[in-house]
């Protein structure tokens, strides 16, 4: 069973997941196809009640001197990084920022 494929759109926000860390990106651009997506790291600014260890709040602002990411939609129905392996710890979901960093490491 594979995730509900969301089809990206130009400004969407986005989030790459490397193993249990999250890093907010915004989709700038996609394929004619629809296969590959390019997203751009965006900026996570912490709150005011910000706490590493309990409360990791951040607002979030696309970022046009982020760096690049260029994703492909895999046959299982969810996107990761062009070149990675499916059992490579990436993954990207589309639709909502997030910004997390565990405190554990």
């Amino acid at each position: 069973m594979t995730d509900t494929i969301i089809v990206p759109a130009i400004g969407m926000p986005a989030t790459i997941a490397i193993g249990s860390d999250c890093y907010p990106a915004t989709v700038i651009a996609i394929s004619k196809s629809g296969r590959r997506i390019t997203l751009q790291a965006a900026t996570a600014t912490p709150t005011a009640d910000y706490n590493y260890t309990s409360n990791q709040v951040h607002t979030f602002a696309p970022n046009p001197n982020g760096s690049l990411t260029v994703c492909s939609l895999r046959k299982d129905g969810r996107w990761r990084p062009a070149g990675c392996q499916a059992n490579s710890g990436y993954r990207i979901h589309l639709g909502a920022y997030n910004s997390y960093s565990d405190p554990s490491f």
